[in-house]
C-alpha cells in the first residue's frame, strides 16, 4: 500500500521495494508473521524509517532486527508523516469515505472481522452460515 502510494504521488517517479522484512522483524508493535494491527505498521513507519527491500531481504520468518543493512549508508529510507482511519476511528468508515479515499490518494489496508465459520471455509465464495441474529454472537 505505502509503496502504492509514493508512487502515485511523485507521479511514478519513486518507485520504491519497501522492506517487508523491516516490518516484521522490526516493528515491536506487532506481531510479526503472527500478524498484528495495520495501524501499528502506520504508527511504527510514522516514528521509524523503513528501508528498502535490498537493506532487509524478506526470509519470510520472525526474527530479531538484527539482518539489517548499515542504515547510515542508505540513501533511500521512507517514512510517513501522518496516518489516521478514514472516518475518524476503527470501524467508522463508509464505503464511500473508501471510495473517496482512494481516488485522492491511492490504495489504503482495510480490515475485516467475520464470522466465525469462516474458519470453517474451503472454496467457492463464501456465504455465512449463520443468520444476522446468530452472526451477532454465534456462541
Amino acid at each position: 500500500m505505502l509503496e502504492s502510494r509514493l508512487r502515485i504521488q511523485s507521479k511514478n517517479e519513486d518507485k520504491p521495494d519497501l522492506s517487508v522484512q523491516n516490518l516484521l522483524s522490526c516493528n515491536f508493535y506487532c506481531e510479526g508473521c503472527e500478524g498484528g494491527d495495520s495501524s501499528l505498521v502506520a504508527k511504527f513507519v510514522s516514528e521509524f524509517d523503513i528501508y528498502p527491500e535490498s537493506c532487509y531481504e524478506y526470509t519470510a520468518t520472525d526474527g530479531a532486527c538484527e539482518n539489517l543493512c548499515d542504515t547510515s549508508k542508505v540513501k533511500e529510507r521512507y517514512s510517513v508523516s501522518d496516518w489516521y482511519y478514514i472516518g475518524g476511528h476503527y470501524g467508522s468508515s463508509t464505503e464511500a469515505e473508501m471510495m473517496k479515499e482512494l481516488r485522492a490518494r491511492g490504495p489504503f489496508v482495510v480490515s475485516i472481522e467475520p464470522p466465525q465459520d469462516i474458519f470453517v471455509y474451503e472454496s467457492g465464495i463464501y456465504e455465512t452460515i449463520y443468520d444476522d441474529e446468530l452472526n451477532a454472537d454465534p456462541t
